[in-house]
């Protein structure tokens, strides 16, 4: 838990929410702002990187790193690493236009008309037992921002777990950060992972 609440500790220092409350919302308006936003943030050439780090028992375990850039119309570079169990995997896909190179660990890259780099989709893998949505104006780094709450508790055999997604949107209508938390209710199990995207000055 150190580790997530030194996180919490430097967001805090960089956000500010205009209003006092947290205004509840539909799902609906809560994906369509959040599939709009990534829309439009894909019409700027940005550099996108998550983190995830994982704890059991208070202490970190394995964590993942994905590095995601963007040059619009049609050129996007995407890094997967992975790190369990002190074991390193690394896997890279280039594309430009309609062509993929790909490339894992130290293997030769590779081209194709088809995507052949990682998977990057993370799911929750049991129906929800609750969902709800917010909505709250807030400044992040000085900039107006909307931001966009979703937390799922479902469970997991006698486990209840969590997963909370929070997406800051500025007053463009882009996507400029993400942070994302999920484990046990009791937090002994937490994973957390946020992201900036950077040089978001140059519309395509």
């Amino acid at each position: 838990m150190r580790r997530t609440i030194f996180i919490a500790l430097i967001f805090l220092t960089v956000v500010v929410p205009l209003y006092a409350q947290q205004v509840e919302i539909e799902g609906q308006e809560y994906y369509q702002a959040v599939k709009s936003a990534g829309a439009k943030g894909r019409a700027y050439t940005y550099s996108k990187v998550t983190k995830r780090e994982y704890f059991a028992a208070g202490k970190a375990t394995d964590s993942n790193e994905d590095i995601e850039e963007h040059i619009p119309p049609n050129r996007t570079r995407y890094v997967q690493i992975r790190n369990k169990n002190g074991k390193v995997n690394r896997a890279e896909v280039i594309t430009i236009g309609k062509t993929y190179y790909c490339k894992t660990d130290d293997a030769s890259w590779t081209s194709s008309t088809q995507y052949c780099g990682p998977s990057s989709l993370y799911s929750i893998p049991y129906p929800p037992k609750s969902k709800k949505f917010w909505r709250e104006k807030v400044q992040i780094n000085g900039r107006r921002a909307t931001l966009y709450i979703h937390r799922t508790e479902y469970m997991d055999k006698t486990t209840l777990r969590f997963w909370q997604d929070k997406e800051w949107v500025d007053d463009k209508g882009r996507a400029i950060r993400e942070e994302i938390e999920h484990g046990t209710a009791e937090s002994e199990n937490i994973a957390v992972s946020g992201w900036v995207p950077m040089n978001m000055a140059r519309k395509a």
